[in-house]
């Protein structure tokens, strides 16, 4: 069952948050497998004398907008007022591994980059498939100028997040499945995109021997050019807009989580208390744009409803998983990400803020 919460903590979250230009520093805690990057499984291979081991390498493929976000943590006008680290239940190599895909010479900004050797596990539980818990308590401990009113968990498990709910930016985990959805868009924005440049040189090309056509009959007839144009009206493609074809586009239907929080972050900026702000459903206050995203996938099968551990292997947890496959312990989190129309308004928050700082928007999917 999900750990009692403290009496102190209660409190603080019933203590309502006010927005001011002198609101308190702030704290981002990072997960990172299946919140900023999906690592593919070991792969197992078959050696020159027939024996199969395990290999150690495993790809990393960033999550949407990570480099925008990257950029964004670490502006140099976000960094007076943001402190930002990594704590992952990943062993230490596979967080350093994990760090520089996604941060590079970055990660040396960051105030901690915390592994699985912080969270006092005896050495069965290091080495095997058990179930962790990020205790932010443990954070302010060795930074006593945070706290609950001032930090920000984003993790795609609420699992991790037992015991200080209001604190967790809960997302949806970042998984093959919305891999490969992206990967679809990508592909797809590719093909478009290439038709319709195919597509308008043909009708260039139409146009020019038209063209010609109707100079030659100017000379031979007293049919003015106007007229000739009039009885053959070269009917143009209908025009893309640029968010329909653009690979660089923002707009395009991407993963927009990230995008997302760099937008419930410059609202939390402001916040006098953060976990006072998500428990009152701050999350859901932002009014929805009249844009159709595609639907995300469902809570029970992307968030946290299948756990697991750094090796990718199931970790279940009966107890917590009620009749209709829910977890109890999304009672106390808020799923925002659940609603299209509020994460597309939270990443539109985004974009403004990153044009205002003059990042690059930039998807970085491929295929």
């Amino acid at each position: 069952m999900a750990s009692a919460l403290t009496p102190e903590y209660i409190s603080i979250s019933q203590k309502p948050s006010t927005s001011s230009s002198h609101a308190p520093r702030k704290l981002l805690v990072l997960d990172l497998n299946g919140s900023l990057l999906l690592r593919t499984k070991r792969v197992r291979k078959q050696a020159d004398d027939g024996s199969r081991h395990t290999s150690n390498l495993r790809s990393v493929h960033l999550r949407p907008y990570m480099q925008s976000f990257r950029d964004y943590i670490f502006h140099p006008r976000v960094k007076e007022w943001l402190d930002a680290m990594v704590w992952s239940s990943a062993q230490p190599h596979s967080v350093n591994d994990m760090v520089d895909k996604c941060f590079g010479e970055k990660k040396a900004d960051f105030v901690a980059v915390w592994a699985r050797d912080t969270f006092g596990l005896d050495p069965t539980q290091y080495h095997q498939k058990s179930q962790t818990t990020k205790d932010l308590a443990q954070i302010w401990t060795a930074f006593p100028s945070h706290s609950a009113n001032t930090t920000c968990l984003l993790d795609d498990s609420p699992r991790k997040a037992r015991r200080q709910p209001w604190n967790h930016l809960c997302i949806h985990e970042y998984d093959t499945k919305l891999r490969s959805r992206d990967i679809g868009i990508w592909k797809s924005l590719s093909l478009t995109l290439s038709d319709s440049k195919n597509a308008r040189k043909k009708q260039k090309k139409k146009e020019k021997i038209r063209e010609k056509k109707a100079a030659a009959e100017r000379d031979t007839t007293n049919v003015s050019s106007i007229d000739i144009l009039d009885s053959e009206t070269i009917s143009p493609l209908p025009s893309l807009h640029e968010r329909d074809i653009n690979l660089d586009s923002s707009y395009a239907n991407y993963d927009k989580t990230l995008l997302a929080i760099i937008g419930i972050l410059e609202e939390i900026k402001s916040q006098t208390n953060v976990l006072g702000w998500i428990r009152a459903g701050g999350l859901g206050r932002i009014k929805p744009l009249s844009s159709r995203p595609l639907p995300l996938p469902s809570l029970a099968s992307e968030c946290g409803m299948v756990n697991r551990d750094e090796n990718e292997n199931e970790v279940k947890d009966n107890d917590e998983i009620e009749e209709d496959g829910r977890s109890k312990l999304l009672e106390a989190h808020d799923t925002w990400f659940e609603q299209p129309q509020v994460v597309e308004a939270w990443a539109d928050k985004g974009r403004h803020a990153l044009g205002e700082l003059g990042i690059e928007i930039i998807h970085g999917v491929q295929g």
